[in-house]
Formats: C-alpha cells, structure tokens, sequence
C-alpha cells in the first residue's frame, strides 16, 4: 500500500498546494499515471490532507483519465484520503460529470463513495464492504431475482473501476469470476 502527498505532487511540480483548474490537471495527470505505472503497489491512496483547496475541474482531469485506464495498469486500486466538505463537493461534481466513483478512507477506516454510483450499484457495493464475502453474479442474481448476465456486468462494471477486488476460478464447472470488497485491500495493511 502506497500513501501519497498529493500537495508534495503540486508543489513539486506546479509550486502550489492547490489543486485547480483544468491545466494544472493536465500536467498532473501524467505524473498520477507514472505513480500507478512504475510502482509494484497495487494500492494507492491520494491523501489531500494537505491541499488548501480544491475545484472541481482539476479532479475531473487527473481522475477521469486514471480511473479510465486503471487496469490498463494492472490490478490496481486508487482511494481519496483528507477530503473536507468543499474538497468532497468538488470531486462529487468532477466524478458525477463523468459517470464514475471512487471510495473515500476516513480516518477510522469507513469508506464512502465520492462521484456517480447508481443506487442498483451501490447496493452491491454495500453488499461487499457491509458482508466483506465472496460475491459471485449467481449470488447477485439470485438476492435480486435477475438474470446472471445482467448481475454479471454489474460486478464488472464495479471492478473496472477499481471498487471491487476480483480473481478469476476455474474448475469443472468452467471459468467463474469472484469477487470481494476493497475494503480487505485497506484493512489488511
């Protein structure tokens, strides 16, 4: 498990313990990327404890394109540390305009979702953090009275953004995809 200084990221690079505006997101986002590239890590935690302030556009930038591509970096997960209301706010908005979520660690060790889950998601993601068991789309689609495939893409679409960890089984029955809460990832560390 890896923390990082976000405001250390700034300052270093643009000279300022902001993180603002669509620009200084460009700049940074590669950096963000080179982070999750080269490190043997598969878990990150961006603490903005010491960032002054935060918009809304800057976020969009860097996160939009890390949560995007994260597992074109293997089987990674990122997670937002320090967030104060007006920062929250601010990612709630940069996450909302593109569809996505991220989970926020509060000093005891809670998770919230920052950004855009649908409620249909957030109940299984609920599901995983409150039971923090295996979950399987038969197991989702016989608790919701759906069809496997439908269950299916739901998990797939929680783990694609890093919100669920999974590992893939095969046995005589063929290939099956299990999956469980981020939440060990942390609480294990």
């Amino acid at each position: 498990m890896r923390e990082i200084d976000v405001s250390a990221i700034t300052k270093e690079t643009l000279e300022t313990d902001l993180f603002v505006t669509r620009e200084f997101g460009q700049i940074l986002a590669p950096k963000f990327e080179d982070i999750l590239k080269s490190s043997e890590e598969n878990i990150f935690i961006f603490n903005f404890n010491n960032i002054k302030y935060t918009d809304f556009s800057c976020p969009n930038e860097v996160f939009r394109q890390l949560l995007k591509n994260l597992k074109n970096f293997g089987d990674k997960f990122i997670f937002l540390k320090g967030l104060d209301e007006s920062k929250r706010d601010n990612f709630n908005i940069a996450l909302n305009e593109e569809k996505l979520a991220m989970l926020e660690i509060s000093e005891d060790n809670r998770f919230e979702v920052v950004g855009h889950l649908p409620d249909f998601l957030k109940e299984i993601l609920s599901l995983s953090l409150k039971n923090n068991e295996d979950i399987t789309a038969r197991k989702i689609a016989d608790l919701k009275d759906t069809k496997i495939s439908t269950a299916s893409s739901k998990l797939l679409t929680l783990w694609k953004q890093g919100l669920l960890i999974r590992k893939e089984i095969i046995n005589e029955e063929g290939k099956q995809f299990i999956y469980r809460s981020v939440s060990e990832l942390i609480l294990k560390n």
